[in-house]
């Protein structure tokens, strides 16, 4: 008895420490867009981690970073040649981290516009909680045979989400996970598709740095610094007609 828990012990070990890289694509819908759409539009896109417009995740000894490629999004910054007085939907992009032991998740919003929020911004809590209720429906996404699980956020927000328990870790993009098995599918209502698109061990074992330097919030603080952000203004020219802009 005394060898079988050992050897428990060593496996669940072995696979806490597993290191994965995975790339995933976002897409959105629109009022004329459906998800059914979305699918074909994926297997005409440049996918895996090589994408321009992909995230990716990245797994390692209980911690997990989500975001764009820095070195790529920066330079769609560049390109884009962002002014002051227009915010690329670029800008507005959040990396997810994850640490597990510590019970810690942050958003980590980057300040590439002066006229946002002033500096980068740490949004830092506990780690969601997900009441999942797994389903006996299966199915097959990028290669790996799936289960589909579903949840509601406190948002309202109905959830639906495909893992694979043939790589053993509990994670998945942006802040989900807690499901016996790698995340390789979000569904956010009928709004939000998050695919896995190409998946592959990590040999170079380098410490995830979590984001140190920025303004410090709660969520509840980020919530009413978005609110005054985007609130309509009020605008009164020369002449003095009053613009309200949305």
């Amino acid at each position: 008895m005394i060898h079988i828990k050992i050897f428990i012990l060593f496996i669940s070990t072995s696979i806490f420490s597993q290191s994965y890289q995975i790339a995933y694509e976002e897409l959105f819908t629109f009022d004329y867009y459906e998800l059914e759409d979305l699918k074909k539009e994926l297997k005409k896109k440049e996918v895996g981690f090589e994408s321009p417009t992909g995230f990716v995740l990245i797994c390692q000894n209980g911690k997990t970073s989500y975001g764009k490629n820095a070195e790529r999004l920066e330079k769609s910054i560049d390109e884009e040649n962002t002014s002051s007085q227009m915010v690329s939907s670029e800008v507005m992009l959040v990396e997810y981290y994850k640490d597990k032991t510590a019970n810690i998740c942050i958003d980590y919003y980057r300040n590439y516009d002066p006229l946002l929020y002033g500096e980068d911004v740490i949004v830092e809590g506990e780690l969601p909680t997900f009441k999942w209720e797994i389903t006996d429906i299966a199915g097959d996404i990028s290669g790996y045979k799936c289960k589909l699980a579903k949840t509601t956020r406190n948002n309202g927000d109905a959830i639906m989400a495909w893992f694979t328990d043939e790589i053993a870790i509990s994670e998945g993009p942006r802040d989900y996970w807690g499901l016996p098995g790698l995340i390789l599918q979000v569904q956010i209502n009928d709004k939000v598709l998050i695919v896995a698109t190409a998946i592959k061990k990590i040999l170079d074992q380098k410490s995830i740095v979590f984001p140190a330097k920025g303004n410090k919030m709660t969520h509840k603080q980020f919530t009413e610094l978005q609110k005054e952000l985007f609130k309509p203004q009020k605008i009164v020219k020369p002449d003095g007609t009053i613009i309200i802009r949305e």
